[in-house]
């Protein structure tokens, strides 16, 4: 249980600024590339504005509630079960008077499950951020493009990996999005009420756990 306790905040502390450093990146590449394809001086001074992602935005992407879970509280929540299950492991072998070879095997099988739990979040989380970090930067650049004299805007399209992994099911089926494309302030609707302004934004776990699908991005006249 030291141990636990001892590696959950830095394991906590290293995956949030993962998820920071993936969220700044996505969110200034977007901008540097749309800036560097502006097809005038002026469209590109337009742009300057959205280069730089700001304290506030990265707050507020990176702890936006997912299943009404933060990234700090989902680990607790993790932590917390890893612990319980151990106890368990421990009352239930000494009452059945279970040798510690025994019980240190369950031990082990129950932490390896957490362990890969984890992994889960920090994927689809890391995941998460990186659309998020290009969608608040493209929203951002067509926002700004609205000011201007330009008929330029942006557009999303839903991109899947193309392979059997592609999620197909009663609740989730992101193989009919590849391909969707709609202007970038407008949300995508996955079927049974849910809708997403980008793949693992939706709130709904069958859609967003382990989702690799990711939005492209262009400038069309409109």
């Amino acid at each position: 249980e030291r141990r636990i306790n001892n590696l959950t905040p830095a394991a906590s502390k290293e995956i949030t600024q993962l998820i920071e450093q993936v969220y700044t990146l996505s969110y200034e590449g977007m901008a540097a590339a749309v800036e560097k394809a502006a097809s005038s001086e002026e469209l590109a001074a337009l742009l300057e504005g959205v280069k730089y992602v700001t304290p506030e935005i990265l707050r507020n992407a990176v702890e936006n509630p997912i299943s009404g879970l933060t990234l700090s509280d989902t680990l607790e929540k993790s932590r917390k079960e890893i612990i319980y299950n151990i106890k368990r492991q421990i009352t239930t072998g000494l009452l059945n008077g279970d040798r510690m070879s025994s019980m240190a095997k369950r031990i082990k099988e129950s932490v390896e499950q957490n362990y890969r739990k984890s992994i889960t979040i920090a994927r689809t989380e890391t995941h998460r951020v990186r659309e998020a970090g290009f969608n608040d930067s493209a929203k951002g650049i067509n926002d700004t493009l609205k000011q201007g004299v330009t008929s330029l805007r942006m557009v999303k399209t839903w991109r899947n990996m193309k392979d059997e992994r592609v999620r197909k099911t009663r609740k989730a089926n992101h193989r009919r999005m590849n391909g969707v494309t709609i202007p970038v302030d407008d949300y995508f609707n996955l079927g049974r009420g849910v809708k997403t302004k980008a793949p693992g934004q939706s709130g709904d776990a069958a859609n967003d756990i382990n989702c690799r699908c990711y939005l492209s991005y262009d400038l069309k006249e409109m």
